[in-house]
């Protein structure tokens, strides 16, 4: 895989978006598993998760929708290419928050 990033191929973490703000593949788009049914690939797409059953699950969902996607087995517990990791405000409390994946801080919804 870190060969063909190269290409940049089309990459989905299928990981909730606190995952994948805490570390992702560089280009990698996140569609958490629970909205993979509304994504469409527009060409060869990886699926890539935490260690590699979402990924399968999701994978599989989009087979049967006739899509071209590849399971990056054993995800990111694997993975040992570059991670880019997306900082939020330090003293945001969201996860504490009553409501749950929003920041207190910049009022925006993390998915």
């Amino acid at each position: 895989m870190e060969i063909q990033l190269s290409q940049k191929p089309q990459i989905i973490d299928v990981r909730e978006t606190h995952e994948f703000r805490n570390g992702h593949i560089p280009g990698a788009k996140n569609v958490p598993l629970k909205k993979v049914n509304q994504y469409t690939p527009n060409s060869k797409t990886y699926v890539i998760c935490q260690s590699g059953m979402r990924s399968k699950k999701a994978t599989k969902m989009l087979l049967k929708q006739g899509y071209d996607v590849i399971n990056v087995r054993g995800g990111m517990l694997s993975w040992s290419g570059t991670k880019k990791e997306e900082k939020i405000n330090e003293d945001c409390d969201y996860r504490r928050s009553s409501w749950r994946n929003v920041c207190c801080h910049t009022f925006k919804t993390f998915e």
